[in-house]
C-alpha cells in the first residue's frame, strides 16, 4: 500500500469507516487521558492507577477511532489476530493499516517531534507487526525497540514486563502504537519501560479506543459520538477541545 496513493488506502480502509467514530474531547463525562466515558471524576480508573505508577505526566492517549464492542471494527481489530482463515486475518490488517495510513498522513505533525514509532508485544506475539508491515508510511517509521520478559501479570501495571533496547532509546523520543487500548495496562508498562531506559515517551497512538455499549455512560457517549461524522482532518490533538458533554 503506497504512502502516495490515498484513494487506495480509503478504498481499503471503506469496510470499516462505517463504524469508524470520533474521538470525545477532554471535559465532564470523558476521562482527561483515554476519552472513555467516566462519572464524576476526572480520569478513569485504570488511567488514575497509571498516573500515579508513570509517577509524572502520563502520556497523551491518541486514539483513531473508538472501537464499540460487537461492531465492525472491534471485531477486525479482534480478527487480524485471532480469526482460524489467514485470508481473513490478512484482509483485515490491511484494512487496519489503511486505516492508520489515512490518520498518519493527516496527522504525523500533531504528534511530533518523535524519533521513532514501536509497536508492544502481548504475551508471546507482536500481532501488530502485522498492520504496520502492511503501511509503508509506519514501516519508515517503525523500531522494533520492545521485547516480552514473561513477566506476569498481563493486565497490571509492570514495567518488568518489557526489555528495551536502550542504546536505541535513550534520549529519543517514541510514539507507542498499538491495535486497542481498553485498561491501558499493556502501553503504560511499556511507557514505563522505556522511560526507565532513558527515553521520552509522550503519545500513544491506538487504532480503536474499546467501549461497551453495556455500560450506560458508554452508551451515552457512543450515542453522542455516533451522530458527528468522523472526518479524518481531525484529531483529538487538532479538534476544538470542547466537550461535546459540556452543560449535560
Amino acid at each position: 500500500m503506497a504512502s502516495g496513493a490515498p484513494d487506495n488506502a480509503l478504498r481499503i480502509a471503506a469496510p470499516l469507516l462505517g463504524a469508524v467514530m470520533p474521538i470525545p474531547a477532554r471535559g465532564a463525562g470523558v476521562c482527561g487521558i483515554c476519552h472513555s466515558s467516566v462519572e464524576g471524576y476526572e480520569h478513569c480508573f485504570p488511567c488514575n492507577q497509571a498516573l500515579h505508577f508513570l509517577q509524572r505526566e502520563v502520556p497523551k492517549v491518541v486514539p483513531i477511532s473508538l472501537a464499540v464492542e460487537g461492531e465492525q471494527l472491534h471485531h477486525a481489530l479482534k480478527g487480524y489476530k485471532d480469526d482460524r482463515d489467514a485470508v481473513v486475518r490478512d484482509r483485515f490488517a490491511y484494512q487496519l493499516a489503511a486505516l492508520s495510513e489515512l490518520f498518519w498522513r493527516r496527522h504525523v505533525t500533531c504528534i511530533e517531534p518523535f524519533d521513532a514509532i514501536t509497536t508492544v508485544p502481548s504475551s508471546d506475539r507482536n500481532a501488530f507487526e502485522a498492520v504496520v508491515q502492511r503501511s509503508h508510511r509506519l514501516t519508515d517509521l517503525y523500531q522494533p525497540l520492545l521485547t516480552r520478559t514473561g513477566a506476569s501479570g498481563t493486565h497490571q501495571l509492570n514495567a518488568a514486563k518489557y526489555s528495551v533496547a536502550r542504546d536505541k532509546v535513550e534520549g529519543r523520543r517514541i510514539v507507542l502504537v498499538d491495535d486497542t487500548f481498553t485498561s491501558g495496562a499493556t502501553v503504560f508498562s511499556a511507557a514505563r519501560a522505556i522511560r526507565n531506559a532513558g527515553g521520552l515517551v509522550d503519545h500513544i497512538v491506538v487504532i480503536g479506543r474499546y467501549i461497551k455499549r453495556s455500560h450506560r455512560p458508554s452508551a451515552d457517549l457512543i450515542d453522542r459520538m455516533r451522530a458527528e461524522p468522523w472526518d479524518v482532518t481531525e484529531c483529538v490533538c487538532c479538534r476544538p477541545q470542547t466537550s461535546l458533554f459540556a452543560g449535560w
